[in-house]
């Protein structure tokens, strides 16, 4: 493990390979820590990537900087750029799960230069998700907790009583069963007490889904990757998404699997980024 500096904070990151191999970023999403990516990192090692995977500012052992100007989006992407400037490369592929994965999108509209290629895991086009906030129905009924997320205080409360009781039941009924063991659980109760549950939140207090803007069109090769039954967003967000990327960008849907299809379903991960790559 190294704490890297980077954008005045420190990213508590796993570091795995050969650091001349090809450089590889998984960003992991709510509520989760680096262990969001932990069934692929030895089999991309294994494979002959270099890979970092940070546990994002406010999360776990990283910096936890307070208030909610600290976690928009130029910063969170700011601290992915000292993470390729630490690595002393001048690029790498990104992949993002959830809030990683808009991180990630972020980062390749903001720095396409500095991204190889792009990887996508649950996680719309911000431009997309935007657009079906505003017209969607159904899309608006799952998104219906970002609301009572942005709300000061009452969340923190609510997400950590009873020794984070209702963060684990999130975690076990929107999976599928047997996912998240016990063991499992223990350790992301560990890293939610190392955590800010406000810094945690402040993703979604700092940054709007919603936007009157057009969305902007990603210039490097994105694959996009979407456990289907994903219980918080609607799977035609994932082809809108696709349209927003270039020539030799691909979509690919994992039946029987749900936003946490990280958990469920790692080799099938493993075998999509590996074509794609």
């Amino acid at each position: 493990m190294e704490y890297i500096e980077t954008n005045e904070i420190h990213l508590h990151t796993r570091v795995e390979g050969d650091q001349n191999n090809p450089l590889i970023i998984l960003l992991h999403g709510f509520p989760e820590f680096m262990k969001g990516w932990e069934k692929e990192v030895m089999p991309l090692v294994d494979a002959g990537y270099y890979v970092l995977v940070p546990d994002l500012r406010g999360y776990n052992l990283s910096s936890k900087p307070r208030g909610k100007k600290n976690y928009h989006m130029s910063l969170l992407i700011a601290d992915i750029v000292g993470l390729i400037k630490w690595s002393g490369r001048e690029k790498a592929i990104i992949a993002g799960h959830d809030w990683g994965g808009f991180i990630a999108w972020g980062f390749a509209l903001m720095h396409p230069s500095k991204v190889e290629k792009l990887i996508i895991v649950n996680a719309p086009h911000p431009g997309v998700m935007a657009e079906f906030l505003k017209t969607n129905e159904e899309q608006q009924k799952k998104s219906s907790y970002i609301r009572r997320f942005q709300l000061p205080f009452l969340p923190e409360f609510i997400l950590k009583r009873k020794d984070y009781t209702n963060m684990v039941r999130s975690l076990k009924h929107s999976s599928i069963k047997g996912t998240f063991s016990e063991e499992d659980i223990m350790e992301y109760k560990e890293a939610w007490k190392n955590s800010s549950l406000s810094g945690m939140l402040n993703y979604y207090r700092a940054n709007s889904l919603a936007s009157d803007s057009p969305p902007q069109r990603v210039k490097v090769q994105t694959l996009v990757i979407w456990g289907r039954n994903d219980n918080f967003l609607m799977p035609e967000l994932a082809e809108a998404s696709w349209k927003m990327c270039p020539e030799g960008s691909k979509v690919e849907y994992v039946e029987d699997a749900t936003h946490w299809v990280l958990h469920e379903k790692p080799n099938e991960i493993i075998k999509l980024i590996l074509d794609f790559l």
